[in-house]
């Protein structure tokens, strides 16, 4: 999942109606923690796929030109947005248009004229559970992975897929085959260290394909903090790491804001 924590969580809405669309970015501006984006056809919406990281689509069916089964074809084509989901938000309640919807492998279907309350739990159910952050754990102590696994799999408030490795090798190797969203990183590791791991990970540019939450362990020389600096570190955690400030910390680095409670949502 492509994840920009500068942008934060982004929809995605496309519909030849603009009434429609300034509906939709009231809702969501009101109610959710997210960023909406929208586009009038389905061209734009795929001009805006390609440069941002979008994590839910909500799509017109009857537009001109390019309709929206021709538009989620055009997603569903490209490798980067296939994890993308798509809802159909659309008038056409036909038995033959259902049916082709589902054919066409659409994930859901909000029938028009919108209700709030509908669209508004549809989009936090999707975002909340078809989104996947996946953190990687690097850490040479066994108990400290499984704390932090846990904490991280019983109180994040996203879907978060951990990722442990006890070496730092390891870890950059998950690196190098795995989209991560963040890393939680101990220093005080043998043979290869969390500062030295960052240095090879610098060389390889790496350094800012996600944020890192630094362990350090003991106090860092002069050297060390000169290299925090330059590479622009700047969450740190304490162990043994404290659940509520894990969490924090996590969702700070991430941009993220905690998705409203079903209860709370309308």
């Amino acid at each position: 999942m492509r994840y920009d924590p500068a942008k934060g969580i982004t929809v995605l809405a496309i519909d030849d109606d603009e009434v429609v669309l300034k509906l939709i970015s009231s809702i969501v501006k009101k109610k959710l923690p997210w960023r909406i984006l929208t586009a009038g056809t389905g061209a734009k919406g795929l001009e805006y796929l390609r440069k941002n990281p979008v994590h839910l689509v909500l799509l017109d069916i009857n537009m001109p030109r390019v309709d929206g089964f021709k538009t989620l074809d055009l997603i569903q084509h490209y490798e980067e947005f296939k994890n993308v989901p798509v809802i159909f938000v659309t008038s056409q309640t036909d038995s033959k248009t259902v049916v082709r919807a589902r054919v066409a492998k659409i994930d859901d279907y909000i029938r028009k004229p919108i209700d709030p309350d509908e669209i508004l739990e549809r989009i936090t159910t999707f975002v909340t559970q078809k989104i996947v952050f996946k953190i990687l754990v690097v850490d040479d102590d066994e108990i400290s992975l499984k704390l932090i696994k846990r904490f991280i799999e019983t109180a994040f408030p996203y879907k978060a897929e951990v990722i442990t490795v006890n070496a730092a090798p390891a870890g950059l190797n998950v690196i190098d085959t795995e989209e991560i969203n963040l890393m939680i990183l101990d220093d005080d590791m043998p043979v290869v260290s969390g500062i030295r791991m960052m240095g090879i990970m610098e060389e390889k540019n790496q350094m800012n394909d996600f944020p890192i939450i630094f362990m350090p362990g003991e106090d860092l020389s002069l050297e060390s903090r000169g290299k925090m600096a330059e590479w622009k570190i700047k969450y740190f955690l304490e162990k043994p790491a404290d659940p509520e400030v894990l969490i924090a910390v996590m969702m700070d680095a991430l941009n993220l804001q905690p998705p409203p409670k079903a209860e709370n949502i309308f």
